[in-house]
């Protein structure tokens, strides 16, 4: 084996594992808001009840980043 396919072989490893990992990431979804996620709760009900309707559960198939 020559050098350049060597280190050809070893580059396309050491890549692999990050490429997989990005594939089975779930999507985000960011919920905005300038009130607490407590304060918030009967929008946040029908906004995941919305979502939940599309097919989205949190946790299971998307993730809902609150701020």
């Amino acid at each position: 084996m020559k050098r350049r396919d060597f280190l050809k072989v070893l580059a396309s490893v050491a890549v692999w594992p990050s490429c997989s990992r990005e594939a089975r990431r779930k999507p985000i979804i960011g919920f905005l808001s300038s009130r607490s996620r407590n304060d918030s709760g009967r929008i946040l009900a029908g906004f995941c009840k919305g979502l939940a309707e599309a097919g989205y559960v949190d946790g299971l198939n998307v993730e809902i980043d609150y701020r």
